[in-house]
C-alpha cells in the first residue's frame, strides 16, 4: 500500500509540473476530464503558482487588441492562434473602453454605469474596483499594475488632471480602497504612453527627463530619455517615438532615426532606471519599396509590438499597415500578413492616429 500511494503522490507531483507549463486555455479544459483534475486547476493557489511560472517564460503576446479613440470598437489580432473569444459580453455592459492591460488582466471602464473592472478575458472572471474618490474625476490616465511574479495582488494608478498640480491615486487590490499620493507628476508627460515592467510605472515625455513610479512603495522617480534628448541644443529637434513598452522583462522605446519614418532606434533601459542602451537599428527601406505610400506620414503605420526570443534574428515587430496587421522581422527581409484591420480613413488614406494597442495574454489569474 505504501508503494501505491508513494505512486499515486509522485503522478500526482508530475502532473502538477505539467499542468504549469500548459497554456491557460488548455488547462480549462482539461477541468472537464475528472473531479481532481478540476480541483486542482481551479485551486487558487495552483492558480498564482501558473500565473508565477508562465510569467518567468518571458511569453510573447497571444494578440492584440486594437481599438478606435472615438468609438471604442475594438479588433483583436492574433499572434500565437486566430481564436475568437467573446470579449465582455459576459459583463452585461455596454459601452466598453480598455483603459490598460497588464498580464493577463485588463482594466475597462463603462460610461453607461460609470463603473471600473478589472477582467480576465480568458476565465471571464472580473471585480468591480470601489469608486473613485471624488477628488480624482476626471482623469488623464488609468493604468492596471499587475506582476504574478512578485504578488498576486494588482494595483490600479489614476492621474488626475482638474487642478495643478496633478494628482496620483493607487488602488491595491489587497487594500480593496484608493489612496492619494503626496507626490505630483510633471505635466509634460505623454499619459496614454504608460508601459509596467519590472515592478514601475513609466511615462514618456518629450524633454530630457520623464519619471516612473515604483508601484510596491508607491514612490516616484525620475529618469533620463534616451540620448537624442540629452542635447543641450536650445534649437534640437526631437525625433518622434515610433513604439514605447516591454519586451522580456525590459522597457523598450523606438525612436525615429534621422526623422526616417522608415528607420528607427531600438534602446533598453537599464534595471537601475540610470541610461538607456541602444540595441539595434531597424530599416524598414525594403517594406518601404513594396509600399512607398505607407511612410510618408507616422499616421500610416503603427508599431504595435516588438516580439523578441534570445537569437536576435528571431527579433520582429508587430505593425499595422496598408489596412492589415502584418509581422515584419526587424532587419526587414521576412514579413507576413496576420490579418484584415477594420477600416478607419481620412482622406490621405489609412489612419493609425486613432487607435490604441493593449497586449492580451492568457492567464489564470484572479482578478
Amino acid at each position: 500500500m505504501k508503494i501505491i500511494k508513494s505512486i499515486q503522490e509522485l503522478n500526482q507531483d508530475n502532473l502538477y509540473q505539467i499542468f504549469l507549463r500548459l497554456p491557460a486555455t488548455s488547462l480549462l479544459r482539461f477541468q472537464c476530464v475528472c473531479k481532481y483534475w478540476s480541483s486542482v486547476i481551479s485551486d487558487s493557489a495552483f492558480r498564482i503558482e501558473h500565473s508565477r511560472f508562465q510569467k518567468s517564460l518571458y511569453p510573447n503576446p497571444n494578440g492584440i487588441l486594437l481599438q478606435d479613440f472615438s468609438s471604442h470598437a475594438f479588433q483583436l489580432i492574433p499572434i500565437k492562434d486566430n481564436k475568437k473569444i467573446p470579449f465582455f459580453t459576459y459583463l452585461g455592459v455596454s459601452e466598453i473602453k480598455i483603459e490598460s492591460s497588464c498580464n493577463g488582466l485588463l482594466l475597462l471602464s463603462s460610461s453607461s454605469i460609470q463603473k471600473y473592472f478589472v477582467c480576465n478575458p480568458t476565465t471571464k472572471e472580473f471585480k468591480v474596483l470601489a469608486p473613485f474618490p471624488s477628488n480624482i474625476v476626471p482623469y488623464a490616465a488609468c493604468s492596471l499594475a499587475y506582476d504574478p511574479s512578485i504578488s498576486p495582488h494588482y494595483k490600479v494608478i489614476c492621474i488626475h488632471q482638474d487642478n495643478v498640480p496633478f494628482v496620483i491615486a493607487v488602488y491595491s487590490s489587497e487594500r480593496g480602497s484608493w489612496i492619494t499620493l503626496k507626490t505630483a507628476p510633471p505635466l509634460t508627460l505623454s499619459y496614454k504612453g504608460e508601459v509596467f515592467c519590472n515592478g514601475a510605472m513609466h511615462w514618456y515625455c518629450y524633454h530630457k527627463t520623464t519619471c516612473y513610479l515604483d508601484v510596491h512603495n508607491e514612490i516616484l522617480s525620475f529618469m533620463p530619455m534616451p540620448p537624442p534628448y540629452s542635447s543641450t541644443d536650445a534649437t534640437a529637434v526631437f525625433p518622434d517615438v515610433v513604439y514605447f513598452g516591454e519586451s522580456r522583462g525590459n522597457l523598450t522605446m523606438a525612436l525615429a532615426k534621422d526623422f526616417s519614418p522608415a528607420k528607427f532606434d531600438v534602446f533598453q533601459m537599464q534595471c537601475d532606471h540610470s541610461r538607456w542602451c541602444l540595441m539595434y537599428t531597424v530599416n524598414l527601406d525594403s517594406v518601404k519599396s513594396e509600399f512607398p505610400s505607407i511612410f510618408w506620414l507616422y499616421a500610416k503605420y503603427s508599431v504595435l509590438s516588438i516580439i523578441e526570443s534570445e537569437e536576435e534574428e528571431d527579433k520582429t515587430l508587430i505593425m499595422c499597415m496598408n489596412g492589415g496587421a502584418v509581422s515584419i522581422s526587424i532587419h526587414g527581409d521576412r514579413m507576413k500578413r496576420i490579418c484584415e484591420l477594420q477600416r478607419r480613413t481620412v482622406k490621405e488614406g489609412w489612419d493609425y492616429r486613432h487607435h490604441e494597442s493593449r497586449k492580451y495574454f492568457e492567464s489564470l489569474a484572479c482578478p
